[in-house]
């Protein structure tokens, strides 16, 4: 995200993007997206200043037990 100044524009899509794509897999999906910087560490395990727009789950507690 850092590459596009934090866009939550930008975030919605490529997840729509890749929704879209995602409909013609076979299965049901469970697709969980979150907007992040590695670099940064940015909604890696806390919540990041840079993007305020999002309060859903961090990438570390995004993954089901």
């Amino acid at each position: 995200m850092d590459l596009v100044e934090f866009s939550e524009a930008r975030f919605n899509e490529i997840r729509e993007d890749y929704l879209t794509f995602a409909e013609q897999l076979p299965g049901n999906l469970d697709i969980r997206f979150v907007p992040l910087s590695a670099l940064e560490g940015d909604n890696v395990a806390s919540q990041s200043a840079n993007m305020p727009w999002y309060s859903g789950r961090r990438c570390w507690k995004s993954s089901k037990p």
